[in-house]
């Protein structure tokens, strides 16, 4: 398929709540590791290059980033985040198709992209939580997987189609995020709860576990209202 990148609605200053869902401070520790997002500071090597701390955005898809639905695989594919003035006022939907725009990143009027041409395996043990200033909101990482996709085979393929197979996903880890945040208060670590909504979600329902629930559009809002009910109450 040929044709333009898609951008996201409006003049750049409503970009920022199409692009992230949190940024600076008002990214919280208890939301597991996911494709898009962004960390400070992490110290890594890149091919003919000093290790250094570098800005880095999580490019593994989010199918293949976690070993048993918990625990991150020891690697992830990431790719540098940089100063590059590409988006000012007019997207780039047909330009530029080796970044990622990443606007009013870290400030307002900043101008960051991430750069897929220049791209490594970080240990994930080294992606401090508490380093990362950035994640990104539905709409935007499906912008970015859809650059990234054509980066690597000049296709395009539509967000519609990304976000049909990125959805369920992003449900999850937000339900992942809100059981560990309601769970503290049963007193049980970010692990001893993730562990624990692991297990609700891969517990069948109705002949089908509820994961596999959260593709059913009709099925999501109910998975989600008794997931709040069982991390209050415990399973």
């Amino acid at each position: 398929m040929t044709g333009s990148l898609e951008a996201p609605g409006g003049s750049r200053e409503h970009w920022h709540t199409q692009l992230y869902r949190a940024t600076g401070d008002d990214v919280g520790v208890e939301r597991p590791i996911f494709t898009g997002d962004v960390f400070d500071e992490i110290e890594i090597a890149l091919p003919g290059a000093k290790t250094k701390p570098r800005r880095l955005i999580v490019l593994t898809h989010p199918c293949s980033m976690r070993v048993d639905g918990v625990n991150l695989q020891k690697r992830l594919l990431v790719a540098v985040v940089q100063d590059r003035a590409i988006a000012t006022t007019d997207w780039p939907a047909d330009g530029h198709y080796d970044l990622m725009p990443l606007p009013d990143l870290t400030s307002p009027d900043s101008n960051e992209a991430a750069d897929f041409l220049n791209v490594a395996i970080v240990e994930s043990k080294n992606l401090d939580a508490a380093k990362r200033i950035a994640t990104l909101e539905l709409a935007g990482l499906n912008l970015m997987q859809q650059r990234f996709v054509h980066q690597l085979t000049r296709v395009v393929v539509p967000t519609v189609d990304i976000a049909e197979a990125t959805l369920p996903l992003f449900e999850e880890v937000d339900i992942v995020e809100d059981w560990i945040m309601t769970a503290a208060g049963r007193n049980l670590t970010m692990a001893e709860a993730a562990e624990e909504c692991h297990n609700w979600l891969r517990t069948e329902d109705g002949g089908l576990t509820r994961q596999a629930l959260l593709s059913d559009p009709q099925s999501r809002s109910r998975i989600r209202r008794e997931a709040s009910i069982a991390a209050t109450d415990g399973i």
